[in-house]
């Protein structure tokens, strides 16, 4: 298995506006960025919590803030934390905060043993960090730990069973880690961090990168690749998982 902070290592040497650029500037790329900030804020307002006035959120893995400040854009009420182990990401982030004079406190962080106290946030969100942090059962204590009661943590994951992988052993592949998961499993480790399972949503028939590759000229055509109809969901590349705090 990788070292559990080796994602860590891989980007504190990347430029945040490379990876933005490369990632997320694209026709395509905006296309994912959105499908993905939209599935969390609609998991999130569909999970029968209680949205009020100084609603606290945590973007767990914040990286440059897309999410924090997606969210931030559309529950303007809420109070946002993002937290993140590289200070380039985290510099990044304070600097489009400045430019939007946007009210987040970004902090730098470890997101297996997180610089706050039990049951502070009303919310703990994330994209993008399960599949490169291997320890996930550590993982999921935690963010369950800074959450309230009756609080919601939604992040995504790889899907064991996507179409991609559909000749994988979940169970086997977990242990090795190779970055996928099953839900079950998943569902199975959270109920054991008080955590119930509230809802899912599948994003992406594809890879990613065949996605990004994708002519220009035919992006109009990608709706059912980047959001899947409900009966394909269970085989999407990508799900976005949500969970209520049910236990402190």
């Amino acid at each position: 298995m990788k070292n559990k902070y080796w994602a860590k290592n891989k980007y504190s040497t990347v430029d945040p506006l490379d990876y933005e650029i490369a990632r997320f500037r694209t026709n395509a790329g905006k296309l994912i960025d959105e499908a993905e900030k939209r599935a969390v804020l609609d998991l999130l307002l569909n999970s029968g919590i209680d949205y009020k006035k100084d609603f606290k959120i945590l973007d767990a893995a914040t990286g440059p803030g897309r999410l924090a400040f997606y969210l931030s854009d559309h529950l303007r009420e809420a109070k946002i934390t993002g937290v993140d182990i590289n200070e380039n990401m985290l510099r990044r982030a304070r600097e489009i905060a400045g430019e939007k004079k946007v009210n987040i406190n970004f902090i730098k962080g470890d997101i297996y043993h997180l610089p706050f106290q039990k049951a502070q946030f009303d919310a703990v969100v994330g994209l993008r960090f399960s599949m490169h942090l291997p320890d996930i059962d550590s993982l999921i204590r935690e963010l369950a730990r800074v959450l309230k009661k009756d609080g919601i943590l939604i992040f995504d994951i790889f899907n064991l069973k996507s179409i991609l992988r559909l000749r994988s052993s979940g169970k086997n592949s977990k242990r090795q880690f190779s970055g996928w998961y099953n839900v079950s499993d998943l569902i199975d480790v959270s109920a054991q961090n008080g955590l119930e399972f509230v809802q899912k949503k599948g994003l992406f028939l594809c890879g990613e990168t065949i996605l990004r590759t994708f002519p220009e000229k035919l992006l109009f055509i990608l709706s059912v690749f980047v959001r899947p109809p409900l009966f394909l969901q269970n085989f999407s590349t990508k799900i976005v998982l949500c969970f209520r705090k049910i236990e402190l």
